[in-house]
């Protein structure tokens, strides 16, 4: 604390991290490294013109939609489904989202409620959370993403 602190009191008092907070800055650099090594392995996104920090924000926001959605429908999607779809997104974002960080997160938007509405249409008949299922209908919908913006890249 500064002679002025002292004399004047803090400015702003001090936050406590929450437990949320300790894990974001645990499980932060493994999220970015984990990608990192992915993108050298595969050539892929994310590349060195993406920030660590950008990295994350992508990844929370992919995983909190997708993970919304899913909870709206009374189903769970696994971690592995989910990185997939994060990863799927920061190969957009490099593409398209870093000259357009608007039109990215509508797409992002876009893309989960697509989902949404394409998988209810096809669980209406006969709703069921399997794992198999969940993975097979996962799968499709990122194989049809890319199908679907094939002519970005």
């Amino acid at each position: 604390m500064g002679l002025f602190d002292k004399l004047f009191g803090s400015s702003q008092p001090k936050k406590e991290d929450t437990l949320y907070d300790d894990f974001k800055a645990t499980a932060g650099p493994l999220v970015v490294n984990g990608y990192r090594r992915i993108a050298a392995q595969r050539g892929c996104a994310p590349g060195s013109n993406v920030s660590d920090q950008e990295i994350l924000v992508i990844y929370e926001m992919v995983l909190t939609t997708f993970q919304k959605v899913a909870h709206e429908r009374g189903e769970h999607l696994p971690a592995a489904i989910l990185n997939n779809i994060a990863l799927f997104f920061l190969q957009k974002y490099q593409m398209i989202g870093q000259a357009n960080v608007q039109f990215f997160t509508e797409h992002v938007a876009y893309e989960a409620l697509r989902y949404h509405e394409e998988v209810c249409a096809k669980n209406t008949a006969s709703r069921s959370n399997s794992f198999d299922e969940l993975w097979d209908s996962s799968a499709t919908f990122v194989q049809n993403l890319r199908s679907s913006h094939s002519s970005l890249g």
